[in-house]
C-alpha cells in the first residue's frame, strides 16, 4: 500500500470495522470528530459500520461529517444483521441517493478515483448461510469488472472488500486462520479470481478490507497486495491515510 505522495495523488481515510452499535458515545463522537477534523480528501469503510437497525442514522451523520468529501463504503456482515441483504442494500442505496458524497460501492460501477488509481468495491460476503453462493458470485463480478477498468484506463486498482479474500491474510486470535474458521472468515472465491487475473493483466492491486479485527499485511504477488484492519472494542476503526 503506499502512503507517500506522488504527483497527483490523494489523501484517502480508511477505516473498518467501526461497530457504532457496540461502542459507547464518546467513541462515536470521537469517530466522528476525526472525519470532521482529520487533514484527508476523501474516506473509505471497508464494513461492519453498523447493524441495519441503526445503520441510516449512523451512514447520514457519516456522510455529513465528511462535509464536502467523499465517503465509499461497502458493508459488513454485521450491517445486514436484523434484514435481508437485498433490502439492507436498498435502503442503503436510497440514503446514498440523498448524499451526494456518499456512494456504495457494491452497486456502483469502479471509479477512477485520481488519475493513478481506480477503486471498485463490494462486501464480499454478508455472512448469510443461504446468500452465500450468490455472494461469491456478485464479488468476483464485481471486482472483475473493476480489473477491467482499470486495466482500459492504465491505472492501479484499490478493491475494498470486507472479507479478506486470502486465507493467508487472516488472524483468528492472533493465529493463523485454521481450515475450520476459514469458512467465516474469508472468502477464497475471489482471490483465487484476483491471483488470476493478477498474473493475466499485470495489474498493480491493492486490497482493503476487514472483519478479522486483527491488522495483516501480506503481498502475494508482487503486484498483488492485501492490507486487513485493525478494530476491536475501543477502538476508532481508523487505520490511517492512504495515498491514491
Amino acid at each position: 500500500m503506499q502512503t507517500k505522495n506522488q504527483s497527483g495523488a490523494q489523501r484517502l481515510l480508511w477505516m473498518t470495522d467501526t461497530h457504532f452499535e457496540k461502542a459507547p458515545k464518546w467513541l462515536h463522537d470521537k469517530i466522528i470528530q476525526r472525519l470532521e477534523e482529520q487533514d484527508y480528501d476523501m474516506a473509505i469503510i471497508t464494513g461492519d459500520i453498523a447493524t441495519t437497525a441503526t445503520l441510516p442514522t449512523i451512514l447520514h451523520k457519516l456522510a455529513e461529517a465528511c462535509g464536502r468529501r467523499r465517503l465509499y463504503i461497502v458493508l459488513g456482515n454485521h450491517d445486514f444483521h436484523g434484514s435481508s441483504v437485498r433490502s439492507t442494500i436498498t435502503r442503503v442505496d436510497k440514503i446514498c441517493k440523498s448524499h451526494s458524497n456518499l456512494t456504495h460501492l457494491s452497486t456502483s460501477a469502479a471509479v477512477r478515483i485520481t488519475d493513478h488509481t481506480t477503486l471498485v468495491g463490494h462486501h464480499g460476503l454478508s455472512g448469510q448461510p443461504n446468500q452465500r453462493a450468490r455472494d461469491i458470485a456478485e464479488s468476483c463480478q464485481q471486482i472483475r469488472r473493476g480489473i477491467f477498468s482499470a486495466v482500459k484506463t492504465k491505472t492501479r486498482l484499490l478493491v475494498a472488500t470486507h472479507y479478506p479474500p486470502f486465507k493467508s491474510a487472516v488472524l483468528f486470535n492472533s493465529k493463523p486462520c485454521g481450515e475450520k474458521q476459514q469458512e467465516y472468515f474469508c472468502n477464497p472465491a475471489l482471490g483465487y479470481l484476483m491471483i488470476r487475473m493478477a498474473k493475466q493483466s499485470n495489474l498493480a492491486i491493492d486490497i482493503l478490507a476487514g472483519h478479522t479485527h486483527h491488522t495483516a499485511e501480506d503481498r502475494i504477488l508482487a503486484n498483488l497486495r492485501c492490507s486487513v484492519g485493525k478494530a476491536g472494542p475501543f477502538h476508532t476503526g481508523v487505520q490511517g491515510i492512504v495515498m491514491v
